[in-house]
């Protein structure tokens, strides 16, 4: 049985938990969740299925969601407040973080801060395993000297192709950004989300790593298959927190939704969070439609116009992220399975079904009537992700 919250567009209500019981009785998935944003208020709200397999506790709309790489555009963001701030620039270099035993290839030097957000930096798409299996950071000063050891391993190489020439999708470069970040604040990626990016967008909900269970209020679990068989695995399952800046978010669809709401908010000169040539920075797409952690799709007015979204997978979540600005809408998708074809297919099905009643909407609304906004700018817009298809 689907929980949900009484919400202000019925028919949009309806249809998503229409959609999310059809979607699990065919898929088999665990449990998924959806959130729809418009305006500024949520418009539909609901949840399907279980917390975890072994549990009969129902999944509910206040339960946090592991996103994956849907984190990659909330770095970005809290870089680009440090940019505004005067801290970093767009254009700076790698040349704070200091050489470790093996150097600094002399290739590294053109790569900038937003060649490494674009995923141009030639930094290459994961960490060697010797990395990815080593046990986490005990503290907070252990992970920031975790996190550069690895960066300094990685800058010690060639990088794969010449900065700026071409896109290679990298969880690499995002780490490497956030030690950027981190050598000029002298605090931890972590603590730069918590002061720039949770407190003043009040997303009281969010962390790092899987959600954990609170004292009176149970968690979803992230599930694997394996030949077959699908059993959830720990509360810790993760990929290391020291490439936490590519992916480790977590929070729940409410205040996925506030986040996204800000960036559309953003799209248009309406952010009080950021100035409008910031956001569109983080929106302007470089090589293979790829902004700074957002994929830009254009498309025909009479569809909607642009899109912008991510998606986000550790193997045992998933989670798509999209903003309709031609609605002012967002609308964020998660689920606690790591079957990512199933969840993929499923996550797209959901969100054209929803932006298909936007679009009816929209299209009935007198012209008149639609929300007033400042002129946007129409030229902008794994282990971690897929970004395979595009909803």
């Amino acid at each position: 049985m689907a929980q949900s919250m009484a919400q202000t567009n019925p028919r949009l209500q309806l249809l998503l938990e229409q959609q999310l019981n059809t979607q699990l009785r065919e898929t088999r998935l665990m449990g998924m969740g959806a959130v729809v944003i418009q305006n500024g208020e949520i418009r539909a709200l609901a949840t399907e299925g279980k917390q975890e397999k072994s549990r009969d506790t129902p999944l509910s709309v206040q339960d946090k969601w592991h996103l994956g790489s849907v984190t990659k555009s909330m770095t970005a963001t809290v870089i680009a407040r440090l940019v505004q701030k005067g801290i970093l620039s767009w254009d700076q270099g790698i040349e704070s973080i200091p050489p470790g035993k093996g150097g600094i290839d002399a290739g590294w030097q053109q790569a900038t801060l937003a060649h490494l957000l674009h995923h141009t930096s030639g930094a290459p798409a994961n960490f060697p395993i010797s990395i990815m299996f080593k046990d986490d950071p005990d503290n907070e000063q252990q992970l920031l000297e975790a996190r550069l050891k690895a960066v300094q391993k990685i800058l010690a190489d060639a990088p794969e192709h010449a900065p700026g020439s071409q896109y290679q999708y990298s969880n690499t470069g995002y780490t490497i950004a956030a030690v950027i970040a981190e050598k000029a604040t002298g605090k931890s990626w972590e603590s730069l989300m918590q002061q720039e990016l949770f407190i003043p967008l009040g997303l009281g909900s969010a962390g790092f790593g899987p959600p954990q269970d609170e004292p009176d209020n149970s968690q979803p679990r992230g599930h694997k298959s394996i030949l077959g068989f699908t059993f959830s695995v720990t509360s810790n399952a993760d990929n290391p927190k020291l490439m936490g800046p590519a992916g480790s978010v977590h929070m729940s669809l409410t205040d996925l939704a506030r986040y996204a709401n800000e960036h559309l908010l953003g799209s248009s000169g309406r952010s009080q969070f950021l100035p409008h040539d910031q956001f569109s920075r983080l929106h302007q797409p470089s090589l293979d439609d790829y902004a700074k952690g957002w994929v830009i799709k254009q498309r025909p007015a009479a569809e909607g116009g642009q899109t912008l979204w991510h998606n986000g997978s550790n193997t045992m979540w998933y989670s798509l992220l999209t903003l309709l600005p031609e609605y002012d809408a967002a609308i964020a998708i998660n689920i606690n399975d790591g079957r990512i074809d199933k969840a993929e297919r499923s996550a797209i099905h959901i969100f054209r079904s929803l932006k298909k009643v936007l679009q009816e909407d929209h299209s009935k609304t007198p012209e008149t009537e639609q929300k007033s906004q400042p002129p946007r700018n129409t030229s902008a817009a794994e282990s971690h992700t897929t970004l395979r298809s595009s909803p």
